[in-house]
């Protein structure tokens, strides 16, 4: 994900949503940890971002267009085959 950040972060924008964190400190600390360069919020109610973005499993990546609609998704897994379709996309773009 940093990879792709690196090469893209001017034609997208990575938010990460935390869900299910033990405590905001202890989330704080990962995204410090992991040197995260984008965007990182934490929700606690779950059922919000369920219900906004429909999701199935954790994690979820979506593409979301600058007008809302979702145009990738993908729930679990490694995120390489959502990554690869996504540069596919911006590099069409280009």
């Amino acid at each position: 994900m940093k990879e792709f950040y690196e090469e893209f972060q001017h034609e997208v924008e990575i938010v990460g949503v935390a869900i299910r964190e033990r405590s905001v400190e202890h989330w704080r600390a990962e995204v410090q940890r992991l040197e995260l360069p984008w965007i990182n919020v934490i929700n606690d109610d779950l059922s919000a971002v369920n219900r906004l973005y429909q999701l199935r499993g954790v994690p979820t990546r979506l593409l979301i267009s600058p007008d809302g609609t979702i145009l990738l998704r993908q729930a679990g897994g490694t995120g390489r085959n959502f990554y690869n379709r996504l540069e596919r996309i911006l590099r069409r773009g280009r």
